[in-house]
Parts: structure tokens; sequence; C-alpha cells
């Protein structure tokens, strides 16, 4: 019966991660507009960007988009459209037909421009967003454990915690000791 009455509490700290974890989502989700993250999967922007850094994208006008920003986006296909290559890499000039002028930052890996060597150049409807955020190494751990792997892992913590508190020893209500007690915390002012 005892170990049934700290179940609240062991519900308690379950609650708690899931309302961090949950309320994050929605947090980064309104702040940035609901744009997608990428993980950055080549060596094509080093110095900037390495290998497994996290990405967060803002959705912003195309005609916005300036020499010098790094952005997302899908590779344009030769016969119109968009690819499904995904890349991230520095807008270095415009097209006369108004489309971007991409590059990677690494110049041993990106000696010249994308555009037009290997596609077309990027226009409106391939462009994902401009990079506002990046965070080092986070994407190593989304691709370490991937869906449903990564969701199975939350459960099994958030299991753990409950099971780690349903099960503990010491009663929850004990009483303070006696170098924490209210007459030693008040020290009155002479």
């Amino acid at each position: 019966m005892r170990a049934w009455s700290r179940a609240p509490r062991a519900l308690k700290y379950v609650l708690f991660v899931v309302v961090v974890v949950v309320s994050s989502q929605f947090i980064l989700d309104a702040s940035f507009g609901g744009s997608p993250v990428y993980v950055v999967v080549s060596n094509s922007m080093v110095p900037t960007l390495k290998v497994g850094d996290l990405v967060i994208v803002m959705n912003v006008p195309f005609d916005s988009i300036q020499i010098g920003d790094v952005i997302v986006y899908a590779t344009p296909a030769p016969s119109g459209g968009c690819g499904g290559l995904v890349v991230v890499h520095r807008v270095v000039g415009f097209a006369a037909d108004g489309g971007l002028i991409t590059q990677g930052d690494n110049r041993r890996s990106n000696p010249t421009p994308d555009e037009p060597s290997f596609w077309p150049y990027v226009h409106g409807d391939c462009v994902r967003g401009k990079v506002m955020i990046s965070i080092p190494y986070l994407g190593l751990v989304s691709r370490a454990f991937p869906p449903p792997i990564n969701y199975i892992m939350v459960a099994i913590i958030l299991l753990f915690v409950f099971l780690t508190e349903f099960r503990k020893g010491g009663e929850a209500g004990s009483k303070p000791d006696a170098a924490t007690s209210p007459s030693e915390l008040y020290i009155p002012f002479k």
C-alpha cells in the first residue's frame, strides 16, 4: 500500500517531463513560424557549419534573400520543379533570370558555384528557407537515434523515472533535520 502512495509523485515527474518536451516543441514551432529543422550531413559548409550541426530554418520571402545568406533548398530539376536532394549553401550571386547562385563555404569541396554546373539556378519554389540558428553537434543525436527509436528511448526514460520514484524508499513527507529547522533559518535583526 505504501508504494501506491508514492505513485502520484512519480506521475508528477513523468507529467513534468512530458509537458517540458511538448511545450519546447510548441515554443520552437511558434518562435520559428513552424519552420523545419535540418541536420547538416556534409562538410560543404565548413567552417561555418559542420557535420551534425542542427540548423533552424525560417521561411522568408524569396525577394528578401541577399548575397551572403545561408539558405536551405531542394535542388532544382532540369525539367522544372525541385528534386529530392536538400542542400544548405550560401547565396553568392543572382542569375539574370532572377534565380540564386549558391556555393558551399568549403572551397576544397566546392571550388565553384553549384549553378548552373550541377543544376539550374535556384528559384523561390525550391527554397525551404533561410538558416537563422545553428546548434553545433545537436543533430548527431537525432542521426544516432532516428524515429521511431528516439520515441522509444523517451518512453523508456519516462518509464524509468516513474519506476524509480514509485519504488523509492523514503517517505515524501519526512521531517526536516535539525540543521534546517525553521527556528534556525530565522535570524532576528538586532
